[in-house]
């Protein structure tokens, strides 16, 4: 089975996480954790991973944080947690379903995605009329993501890439507001690599 495991390189993740912006105090949900470059290593710190392999080795390298295997688009959430971080799946709307199902879990929700997950209707009904988003930071770089164990995949990214922060709107936007989703943000560029 392909779970689009294309891995976030540590130079990459580091900057993000310091964007993301949580604290010491932060519990930290990361729904998409592959090998573990946005998850912590520390307590208070919850991680799903699909692949049984990849959450074995998590256990082992994160040994502090909660590592469950499962999927968890099809998990009802069952603690609140402070934040969470991801580098979701894209295939499918992922970026869209993972950061709807991140903020059922937390108020805020940092994502690193394809620009082009603000694009298109379907985006639109099953994320953006019900999520705002509240930052973005556009990477003036495509990052060289990573294949299972780190290593060089023939994967070139072919779209650019932002940081997004989140949280749910009071209100969903009405059918046709496609136009609202980027009201009140604060926009940057970033020179990660």
């Amino acid at each position: 089975m392909d779970l689009c495991q294309y891995l976030t390189p540590d130079s990459v993740a580091r900057q993000f996480l310091k964007w993301a912006n949580f604290t010491d105090d932060d519990t930290i949900l990361e729904p998409a954790a592959g090998e573990g470059s946005l998850t912590p290593n520390r307590p208070g710190v919850l991680a799903f991973e699909m692949d049984r392999n990849l959450a074995s080795e998590l256990r082992y390298w994160r040994f502090q944080a909660e590592v469950i295997n499962a999927d968890f688009l099809a998990t009802e959430p069952q603690i609140s947690l402070s934040v969470a971080i991801l580098n979701p799946p894209y295939a499918a709307d992922g970026e869209a379903l993972f950061i709807r199902q991140s903020l059922a879990w937390a108020p805020r929700a940092c994502a690193l995605v394809r620009t082009l997950a603000l694009h298109g209707q379907g985006r639109f009904e099953k994320c953006w009329r019900y999520v705002k988003p509240t930052r973005i930071a556009i990477l003036k770089h495509r990052p060289k993501f990573l294949g299972p164990r780190l290593l060089p995949t023939k994967y070139t990214p072919e779209a650019d890439y932002m940081a997004v922060e989140c949280v749910l709107r009071d209100q969903p936007l009405p059918k046709d507001g496609y136009n609202d989703i980027l009201t009140d943000i604060q926009l940057s560029w970033v020179n990660w690599k």
